[in-house]
């Protein structure tokens, strides 16, 4: 499993965030307790035509008891790409599940899956097992099974929805919501998984400027500080400066070599900056 992949999920991972998903996006209520919540096997098996094992790998799994007693199983996928096979994928992984139960001589609990979907582009189709079907006969239709999936489209959830977020996912949705916009401030919430929110915002966005900041953050919050994505940013912008330093420094370093190499001025002007030229002819 790739570094990625266990980016994406680390966040998730913590029961007060699984738990205000589901509350906030599907049940619009304070319906899962995280208390309740247990971790549940993200890898399955299962045979295929030829008789071999293949595997099934979820992002994260969590059961609950509810207060009627039942044990309910929640899945969540995440998505950066719109998968025109989504349908078959969750069905593949709800039926996992349900297997397993029969294989164990369980009784048979619910499953719920949903999708958050993290990419730039409107998530419109698919959104059922019908959706795949270039052609259904409307004869037909009635008796074809459909499978419809939950998708929630993270970027495009909106603000009065990402307000009743409780935990760090709101962090997440109000950063995937607005960062593209002019005017976009940086959340001065306090974070309280601050290196899951990192990681999940390095791998959504392949800006590896985060992981620079990992270790100061890190030491931060064993500190006890409050940490906001105003003190990401900030520390970004000065791991930029110095960033920007050292390469100066370097640019100079080379120019020097340069020079002492035989090299004139007029030879290196296509390559160094004046300010640079003159910085290593004064250290000559």
């Amino acid at each position: 499993m790739g570094e990625k992949d266990v980016n994406t999920k680390y966040l998730e991972s913590y029961n007060d965030v699984f738990a205000d998903i589901f509350n906030v996006l599907l049940f619009h209520d304070n319906y899962i307790e995280e208390s309740q919540l247990l971790d549940g096997p993200t890898e399955t098996q299962y045979k295929v035509e030829d008789g071999n094992l293949n595997t099934h790998h979820r992002d994260c799994i969590k059961y609950y008891q509810d207060t009627g007693l039942a044990c309910i199983t929640y899945g969540i996928e995440n998505q950066v790409t719109i998968d025109k096979t989504m349908p078959v994928r969750i069905m593949g992984y709800d039926y996992d599940r349900y297997a397993t139960q029969l294989r164990n001589k369980e009784d048979i609990s619910p499953i719920v899956s949903i999708v958050l979907y993290f990419g730039k582009r409107e998530w419109r189709k698919p959104l059922s097992l019908h959706d795949m079907i270039s052609h259904i006969p409307d004869r037909v239709k009635p008796f074809v099974n459909d499978y419809p999936i939950q998708v929630i489209d993270v970027k495009r959830i909106p603000k009065r929805i990402r307000q009743r977020f409780k935990s760090d996912f709101k962090i997440i949705a109000d950063f995937f919501a607005e960062k593209e916009k002019k005017n976009y401030t940086p959340s001065t919430d306090a974070i309280m998984h601050p290196e899951a929110v990192l990681h999940m915002i390095e791998a959504f966005t392949g800006d590896n400027s985060y992981s620079r900041i990992m270790e100061e953050v890190a030491e931060d919050a064993r500190k006890g500080k409050v940490i906001t994505m105003c003190d990401f940013a900030q520390k970004m912008l000065q791991q930029g400066k110095q960033e920007g330093v050292l390469e100066g420094e370097a640019l100079v370093v080379n120019a020097i070599l340069a020079l002492k190499s035989g090299k004139t001025i007029d030879e290196l002007t296509d390559t160094y900056s004046e300010h640079t030229l003159a910085l290593a002819q004064q250290c000559i």
